[in-house]
């Protein structure tokens, strides 16, 4: 018990929380024209606030009690994929670095970053950029490679973690 609260306490998780806010405006029943609105409003809100240096928004916030994991195997082994729907400022907002590759852009419907967890295991010794990844039925690029952050799990150095733009249809429950 002493060990794991000393490894919690000591081990940094992979992205920036002690100056991190997350607010969940609880927008269910929203449409997603009316929550972009509102998210718009709200932006422009905060970025105006003093100390205030990033604003994204993030279908599973770190550390919350929300989580998407993909049940998948990789080289005979079975592993949770922890999938995070976000925007393109979720990497500078929470600090995560992109190793390789680049961010997600508007219109990227097919493309992923991938942690390098996930990137070490998936394919090991070679080049993760370009290459296709499964998820369920749906066929995605990997784009990007970013640092490993165990946004949900951080007691879990085996998580690994897959990002992708958030579409329209997500808006009304993602968090700011």
């Amino acid at each position: 018990l002493v060990r794991a609260l000393n490894h919690a306490m000591y081990t940094h998780p992979g992205f920036e929380y002690q100056q991190v806010i997350s607010i969940d405006p609880a927008l269910r029943g929203y449409t997603p024209a009316n929550a972009r609105a509102y998210f718009n409003a709200l932006e422009g809100r905060l970025r105006g606030l003093p100390g205030v240096e990033s604003v994204a928004l993030v279908s599973n916030p770190p550390l919350g009690n929300r989580w998407t994991v993909l049940k998948t195997g990789i080289s005979g082994r079975a592993v949770d994929i922890h999938i995070n729907h976000i925007d393109p400022a979720f990497f500078q907002t929470m600090k995560i670095p992109l190793v390789r590759g680049r961010n997600l852009m508007r219109g990227d419907t097919r493309a992923i970053i991938v942690s390098e967890s996930l990137a070490r295991r998936q394919w090991p010794a070679e080049d993760p950029l370009g290459k296709p990844f499964r998820m369920g039925l749906d066929s995605y690029t990997v784009v990007g490679v970013s640092g490993s952050a165990r946004l949900v799990s951080p007691e879990d150095s085996d998580a690994v973690e897959v990002y992708q733009l958030a579409d329209a249809d997500l808006l009304p429950s993602m968090v700011v």
